[in-house]
């Protein structure tokens, strides 16, 4: 009998050929080499069950002496995990924000507010981390009770500072939770982190009494290290930083401007603001599924906010069936920005041109001539809110504690720290369909402009443009009322006719109004036909700081220095200020200062968009006055603002900031300055940086970038646009209006006011209506011909038009009524 191996009970049986092959071995040989054979195509037998049970018996052994151990030995205090200095690059700090209090730690409804504090060391603030990523906002062992949104933000809108009362006092801080002051108050009774004196303190289950401990422990270390340690009393300071803000007054800016609908966008509120709650956010849709499983009970930092606003409808534009214009943006509609930075942010890589590809597309510029085949569903960046069935209500602010650390920010060095702003209750966010009227009071339509010194053609182009590209009924008869269903902008010119620092004398308004009148450039925007579309305005660089409830105590301590550019201080008192640019050596600097401050301070006072005069428009811009944000648009390829198109709220909390931060730093109203403010405080997400191809698509091309693959028309410097290349001159005739940055919504020539948009014919050339003008600017740029030699030959002309001619030329013969605006409308007088 052959021999055979003794069977193991936990061996499962597997028999293969090549087994009884090796254990049957008075088998023949052919019938061993054919089960050899066979085995060959034979799976290998599976891992042996008694190493899988060695491993799981291991396993086993492993977890339980980890129990036993840590029940034996259990972990220290959590003070004890906790790094006990600023360096955050210690890897135990990200126990700080793994290990959080409850969101609830801040209804303790039995005790007192606590004072704001006034200084650091009262305030007990520690030393800021330069770390980008230390950032917790956590308050002292003992809160407070929560405070109604008008004692947080103070007066109404109008209102201001009283001096009787002590805006030190009754301040709070960090967010804690968001509702009503009902549900605060409910969410606070039913918590179990509580003191053994508070009501509804009684914990219900184990659970949550160790819940309850561990937030207790956390917060007692975290104020024994931040707060209680007179060795981290001393802030991190630089002088290189801009910033006097507390981290209790950038939460405060954060959340006003989210509750007002200021923040239509997806950008994340910055780890280093350290809200400890989600915002409801009324400018973002509402999740269509039950997104509530996204959030945390508690969280130490959060960066998202909660939409609660309506749905957002995307619609490609059409024109009419056998219409060769482009449609009209549909009223109400609004530009969706996060869509725009995904397909036009320099950061990421992306071109100018597919940017503007991607513009066109979306508002319909190119429909009927589309040669593209395939779906374009991802390039629609314009939305219809849906109508709201319910009204909106306000948002209250939510209840806030009474102290936060500052860890991870720097201060301006030898600062003190900012007095809290008073800001109004936040607005009540409605929806464009949900408005009685077209215009929304609170986001009214004012594009303002800055002009110093007398009327050019620089200024003149640009109105005509406005004319040109805008929805201003001028295609409707000038007796017509307005169309219910459109709210028409309004241009404020506003004109300071002497050097910077000049005071205007007691007839300045007349004055003005006098020589637009007689000046050829500006007398035609004085039509009646204009009145309701066009205003001029006297600027008055006095009444108008001292109307700006931020700056009109302090401002007068800087105006020997009122003019700073990004640290250079242009002197007002010297008597050869020049008023106007001749040429690029004699240049106007004074005005161009003093407007990086004016655009601030209308913005703040009056709200809408300020855009500089060396701006030419490039289509309609009723999806730009739809996005409720601030925004300004990025410096090239800098990381940094360009304000040559800037957007922002009137009495917004983000403008009470930028001007007290910039009145803190000698009133530098600098782009790169305004970025520094806004960077070192957080809150840049709040001021939009949009791709500069929508403003300024030539700029990247200037500064020898994409060149590979540039946008049409190529610039490699901003003086082509009046001198075209001889070697690309035959462009701008073919291709016109329509073949210059197509699909940006305006183009920034960058100064060259020098420079004469039309050589050849350098005045206005608007028709008979205004032929009195014509007739004296020609005259001035012929003085040596006799009027009744001026005789308009070809030859006279340039043999090729440059880009900034035909532009003049395009919006000249509209206004004279022999062509159409580009939406194919034409102008009724």
């Amino acid at each position: 009998m052959p021999w055979t191996r003794p069977v193991k009970t936990w061996q499962s049986p597997y028999t293969t050929p090549y087994n009884l092959m090796k254990d049957s071995t008075d088998q023949p040989s052919a019938v061993r080499e054919k089960a050899h054979l066979e085995s060959l195509s034979q799976p290998h037998p599976p891992f042996s069950n008694n190493w899988t049970k060695r491993i799981l018996t291991i396993y086993a052994l492993v977890i339980m002496t980890t129990l036993v151990y840590f029940n034996l030995f259990p972990p220290p205090e959590p003070s004890g995990h906790y790094v006990t200095s600023n360096d955050t690059s210690d890897p135990h700090f990200g126990d700080i924000l793994e290990h959080p209090p409850g969101e609830v730690y801040a209804h303790h409804l039995d005790k007192q507010p606590r004072p704001w504090p006034v200084s650091d060391a009262a305030a007990g603030n520690v030393a800021q981390d330069s770390s980008l990523e230390a950032t917790a906002s956590v308050a002292l062992s003992d809160g407070s009770e929560g405070v109604s949104s008008e004692s947080v933000f103070g007066s109404p809108r109008g209102g201001s500072r009283d001096p009787g009362v002590d805006e030190t006092s009754d301040r709070f801080s960090p967010l804690s939770s968001l509702g009503s002051d009902d549900d605060n108050a409910k969410r606070a009774s039913e918590s179990t982190f509580a003191d053994d004196s508070a009501p509804g303190g009684v914990p219900n289950s184990n659970q949550n009494t160790r819940q309850a401990v561990l937030e207790r422990d956390f917060e007692k270390t975290f104020a024994q290290i931040f707060a209680e340690s007179h060795e981290k009393d001393a802030l991190e300071e630089s002088e290189e930083s801009t910033l006097v803000f507390n981290r209790w007054e950038l939460q405060r800016i954060w959340l006003w401007e989210i509750l007002s609908g200021h923040h239509p966008s997806s950008v994340k509120v910055p780890r280093q603001i350290g809200l400890r709650s989600h915002p409801a956010n009324p400018a973002l849709p509402r999740p269509k599924k039950d997104a509530s499983s996204r959030y945390r009970a508690y969280e130490s930092i959060v960066m998202n906010t909660r939409g609660t606003g309506p749905q957002r409808i995307y619609e490609q534009l059409h024109s009419a069936l056998g219409v060769t214009y482009p449609p009209r943006p549909v009223s109400g509609g609004v530009i969706d920005m996060d869509v725009v930075m995904e397909h036009c942010a320099y950061s990421q890589g992306k071109y100018v041109r597919d940017c503007l590809e991607m513009l066109r597309s979306g508002a319909g510029l190119d429909d009927g001539r589309q040669l593209r085949r395939g779906k374009t569903g991802d390039w629609q960046y314009i939305y219809r809110e849906q109508e709201q069935e319910t009204p909106s209500k306000r948002v209250d602010m939510p209840a806030l504690k009474s102290r936060v650390v500052n860890t991870g920010l720097i201060r301006k060095k030898d600062a003190e720290w900012e007095s809290p702003l008073v800001l109004p209750e936040p607005l009540v966010y409605t929806p464009h369909t949900n408005n009685q009227s077209p215009c929304n009071p609170e986001n009214p339509r004012i594009l303002h402009m800055f002009w110093t010194g007398s009327f050019t053609d620089s200024p003149y182009s640009s109105l005509l443009s406005w004319l040109y590209t805008q929805n201003l009924g001028l295609h409707q008869p000038s007796d017509a009322s307005a169309s219910e269903n459109i709210c028409r902008p309004q241009f404020w010119m506003w004109i300071n006719p002497g050097p910077a620092g000049a005071l205007p004398n007691p007839s300045a308004m007349d004055d003005m109004l006098e020589s637009l009148r007689s000046n050829p450039w500006s007398a035609p925007f004085l039509h009646p036909r204009f009145n309701d579309i066009i205003q001029f305005k006297l600027w008055n660089t006095t009444e108008q700081l001292d109307s700006i409830p931020e700056l009109r105590d302090e401002w007068r301590r800087h105006r020997d220095a009122l003019l700073n550019s990004n640290g250079r201080v242009i002197d007002i008192k010297a008597g050869d200020q020049k008023v106007g640019s001749d040429s690029a050596d004699s240049y106007d600097r004074g005005s161009v200062v003093l407007s990086d401050m004016v655009r601030f301070i209308l913005l703040h006072r009056f709200g809408g968009i300020y855009v500089d005069a060396d701006t030419i428009f490039l289509r309609d811009w009723e999806e730009l006055w739809g996005w409720t944000g601030a925004f300004a648009y990025r410096w090239s390829h800098l990381e940094a603002y360009n304000t040559a198109v800037l957007r922002m709220n009137k009495e917004s909390a983000i403008g009470s900031f930028v001007l007290r931060t910039a009145l803190r730093n000698d009133m530098d109203f600098h782009p790169k300055k305004i970025w520094r403010y806004l960077k070192d405080a957080h809150l840049d997400g709040l001021l939009l940086r949009a791709p500069d191809a929508l403003f300024d698509s030539a700029w990247l091309n200037t500064d020898r970038l994409q060149l590979d693959r540039p946008p049409q028309p190529l610039f490699r410097s901003f003086a082509q646009f009046f001198d075209t290349p001889t070697n690309a001159s035959g462009a701008p005739l073919t291709l016109g209006f329509e073949g210059f940055f197509r699909g940006a919504y305006s183009y920034h020539f960058h100064n060259f006011w020098w420079k004469p948009f039309d050589p050849a014919r350098n005045w206005p050339d608007l028709g008979s209506r205004f032929m009195a003008g014509e007739i004296v600017a020609r005259g001035a740029a012929n003085p040596d011909l006799d009027p009744d030699e001026w005789d308009d030959l070809l030859s006279d002309d340039k043999t090729d038009l440059d880009w900034a001619t035909v532009l003049k030329r395009t919006f000249e013969s509209f206004v004279r009524g022999e062509r159409p605006n580009m939406y194919g409308e034409w102008i009724r007088w």
